[in-house]
Formats: C-alpha cells, sequence, structure tokens
C-alpha cells in the first residue's frame, strides 16, 4: 500500500511538472538588431578608372567648345553616350587614365588648355571631391553657369 501510494505521487508530481512545461509561457530571448546602411554618395558615378576600360575616345574634336572655357569656369561632361570622360594624370591619350567623369558631372576649370594628340586639353577637379581630377578632352565638355557660396 505504501508503495503504490508513492507510486500515484510520482505520476501526479511528473505529470504537474509535464503540465507546468507544457504550459509556460515562453519568453523569446532578446534578439540583436543588426541594421542595414546602404551609403550612397553624392557623386556616385565617379570611379576610379584601369587603362584596360573601354570608354569612349574623342573622334571629332570640337573647336568652339574651346571658345568659351576658361580657367576658373565650371563645365558638365555632356556628349559621351553615357561612358563618360577619361581624365587622365597629363594631356595626351596616352598617358594613364586617372579617374572617369560621368555624363552631368560637373567640375572646375583649374589650368589648361594644352594641345596634345590633335585635341584641347583641360585640367579638371570635381566640385563633389577634390581628390577626383585629371585632363580631359574638351569635346565632352559644355560650359555651365555655377552658383558660387
Amino acid at each position: 500500500m505504501i508503495g503504490s501510494a508513492i507510486g500515484i505521487a510520482l505520476i501526479l508530481s511528473l505529470l504537474t511538472i509535464l503540465l507546468l512545461w507544457v504550459t509556460r509561457s515562453y519568453q523569446t530571448p532578446p534578439t540583436q538588431t543588426t541594421a542595414i546602411l546602404n551609403i550612397i554618395p553624392l557623386n556616385i558615378a565617379t570611379q576610379t578608372a584601369s587603362p584596360a576600360q573601354p570608354l569612349v575616345t574623342p573622334t571629332n574634336p570640337s573647336q568652339d567648345s574651346d571658345k568659351t572655357i576658361a580657367v576658373g569656369d565650371h563645365i558638365q561632361i555632356s556628349g559621351t553616350g553615357g561612358d563618360g570622360l577619361r581624365l587622365r594624370i597629363n594631356p595626351g591619350l596616352n598617358n594613364q587614365i586617372m579617374f572617369i567623369g560621368t555624363e552631368g558631372e560637373i567640375f572646375m576649370v583649374n589650368d589648361g588648355p594644352r594641345e596634345a594628340d590633335g585635341y584641347n586639353w583641360w585640367y579638371l577637379i570635381s566640385i563633389d571631391d577634390e581628390t577626383v581630377k585629371g585632363w580631359g578632352v574638351s569635346e565632352y565638355m559644355e560650359e555651365i553657369e555655377f552658383p558660387e557660396g
């Protein structure tokens, strides 16, 4: 009889533990939320170029575009068909490409013109990032009014 009472008590205890475990309120441990941050630079299209990168090479230099460009002016890259303007370390088609100015990008004219390989070249510095600079062919430049300040 005592053995039966102990057995029943043991079964009731196990049932109680099982019932408490099944009906317990489950709390999820706090999780860490990681924010995804996309940084979009102001001038997203400027990129470093490699010498093997296929881009537009001037075919018909327009001397008319040089009549209005002068040192201190602001120009916008135009007429590249979206391929961009190669900015080189020195004037000339065989010089190292430093950057690619994208269609519509604005630069300040810092030096020039210099004639090389049958083209007029101007030294340009990006208005968004002064480390983006180089010599570009005037055919793909359009002088623009740029508000100072």
